[in-house]
């Protein structure tokens, strides 16, 4: 070897395109839950081993542990579905082995939501002074700040 590399650096491995939270994100948004695993209440862990090519494309998926019901079918095909980077090795072919779990729980039964009934009441509310005829230009000043209207709103 030349001095300055690795043996590390020999042979590159294909690296999953993202990080652990890509991976979940692409597991929520593409998981579909077997009717018959769901009929039936099984949850578990689907264990799998593949290998990944230098062109980065995932050949040979295979369960190492399964617990059926279609889960099985669904894990390979998450499996199927991963992107991997391609890779040059000096012109050798390198296939590259994983092993992987995949988690099958069932969904929370949603909860019934209480529809949020807003009642809303508005009062209005004025004081007024007694009429007294006013006999000059104060007094009407005076008897119209008196007036004065208050509005309140309550929910609940």
């Amino acid at each position: 070897m030349k001095k300055g590399t690795k043996a590390s650096d020999f042979i590159q491995k294909p690296k999953y395109i993202g990080d652990k939270e890509t991976w979940f994100q692409f597991l929520k948004d593409n998981l579909k839950y077997p009717e018959k695993a769901l009929s039936k209440k099984i949850e578990g862990r689907v264990n799998l081993s593949y290998e990944v090519n230098q062109k980065g494309k995932i050949i040979r998926v295979k369960v190492t542990k399964g617990i059926g019901y279609g889960c099985d079918e669904e894990a390979i095909r998450l499996v199927k579905m991963m992107k991997y980077e391609s890779v040059t090795n000096r012109n050798l072919k390198v296939t590259m082995h994983h092993k992987i779990a995949i988690d099958f729980k069932l969904p929370n039964p949603k909860k019934k939501e209480t529809a949020s009934v807003t009642n809303q009441t508005n009062y209005k509310y004025s004081i007024t002074p007694k009429k007294v005829a006013p006999d000059n230009a104060q007094e009407k000043k005076k008897v119209a700040a008196h007036k004065k209207t208050y509005t309140y709103t309550i929910k609940f």
